[in-house]
């Protein structure tokens, strides 16, 4: 029986169609039944295919063919056995690897007695000490400046700090170290300045030779930040800086009496005198080619700029301007004062920010019949105080900024 008769017989013991085998091979119909009829062969990689396909062995058609020499046959199989296996081996000797420098790096520290490379660091055991976890071996300190312990893993629960070498257990919990980092840096030069990183109500605390940026807080989750931001956000205490051996200075806080109406010096009411010209600069390097003046001409206020540009803002019987300054934010209202004695206010401050071509419009307050206004501060150091105007029967009337 040659290989044509050969490939023929399995195919119909497997109950294929040529077409289905062909289809399996990856060859056409045409070419699968020339092999049958035995016109042509398949070469070897199709021989190899059609075994597959038919679930027999090569040696099913070697052992009834002379086109195919078995020595290369199993040279060929024994290349693919050795392709499939590469993967194996490179991972085999990858996990070999890792097993030798996780051994080797216990068998290190034993020796040294230091943390494993392979190692991080686990906060404070229970508040007599803290743990560099290593994959193997975990290394247990009672102080920073204690000789390092080593432990197997199977005995964490063993570990105990004596009374003498005890760490105190701090207050605040959530810390796990404060320290400052400045003498770590290279070149680092004590400075003579001093800088204030906080204050209460009673104190201003300074540090000297060194910075709040580098007096670092770590926390049990490991994440850090400096003293000052820490203080701030309210996650340490002064106390906590105490308990860490930070060292600062601290200087009594200035008491001060506050004023009251009666006291002296106690600032009251200031007038504000009504104009026919106020002049803003509109930037902040106050370059006189960018100044604006209101000013009040024929009962009318008008907008003013150096190059003699105008514009009417108010035109009813306008008496007098005035500005309501803010601090000195640069910010300011304009008040306007009609003859008949109403009162108006701009609906925006002129500022730095102000544009020739912004529109500006003016809110009636309440008060008739207004004489005079002024400011009324809540102690001399009030920036903006309370606007009250007087009417001409001598009624009072605070105006608040939405006029009510």
């Amino acid at each position: 029986m040659n290989i044509g008769e050969r490939i023929h017989d399995l195919r119909k013991k497997s109950r294929q169609s040529i077409a289905k085998l062909a289809d399996k091979v990856g060859v056409s119909t045409l070419t699968l039944a020339s092999w049958e009829k035995g016109e042509t062969s398949p070469d070897e990689i199709e021989l190899k295919k059609l075994a597959q396909a038919l679930n027999v062995s090569i040696d099913t058609f070697l052992n009834h063919t002379e086109y195919y020499n078995r020595s290369d046959l199993l040279t060929n199989a024994y290349d693919d056995y050795k392709e499939k296996n590469k993967v194996r081996t490179i991972v085999l000797t990858i996990a070999i690897i890792i097993v030798v420098l996780i051994v080797g790096d216990t068998l290190l520290a034993l020796a040294l007695k230091k943390n494993p490379l392979l190692s991080w660091k686990v906060s404070y055991l229970n508040g007599e000490g803290y743990v560099y976890k290593g994959l193997l071996m975990d290394s247990f300190y009672c102080t920073e400046d204690d000789e390092v312990t080593l432990k197997h893993k199977f005995k964490l629960s063993g570990f105990k700090c004596s009374n003498d070498t005890k760490k105190p257990e701090k207050s605040n919990k959530q810390v796990t170290d404060i320290r400052d980092t400045s003498k770590d840096k290279d070149g680092f030069r004590c400075s003579s300045a001093k800088e204030m990183f906080y204050e209460d109500s009673d104190y201003k605390y300074f540090l000297e030779c060194t910075n709040s940026s580098y007096i670092i807080v770590t926390y049990y989750n490991d994440k850090t930040e400096n003293i000052k931001s820490a203080l701030e956000n309210g996650k340490i205490t002064i106390k906590d800086l105490d308990e860490y051996g930070i060292k600062y200075l601290k200087e009594e806080q200035k008491k001060t009496t506050p004023l009251t109406p009666d006291s002296e010096g106690y600032p009251k009411k200031e007038k504000l005198e009504l104009k026919t010209s106020l002049t803003f600069y509109l930037h902040k390097d106050y370059i006189a080619a960018l100044q604006v003046t209101f000013k009040v001409s024929d009962d009318a206020l008008i907008l003013v700029d150096t190059g003699n540009r105008q514009k009417t803002m108010f035109a009813e019987n306008v008496k007098g301007i005035a500005q309501r300054s803010y601090g000195s934010n640069g910010k300011a209202k304009l008040l306007v004062l009609t003859k008949n004695g109403d009162l108006y206010i701009s609906d925006r401050e002129i500022n730095y920010d102000y544009k020739w071509d912004e529109e500006i419009t003016f809110k009636k307050a309440d008060p008739h019949n207004v004489d005079s206004i002024f400011i009324e501060k809540n102690n001399k150091d009030d920036a903006d105080g309370i606007l009250i105007v007087i009417t001409s029967d001598g009624a009072q009337y605070y105006i608040s900024e939405d006029l009510s």
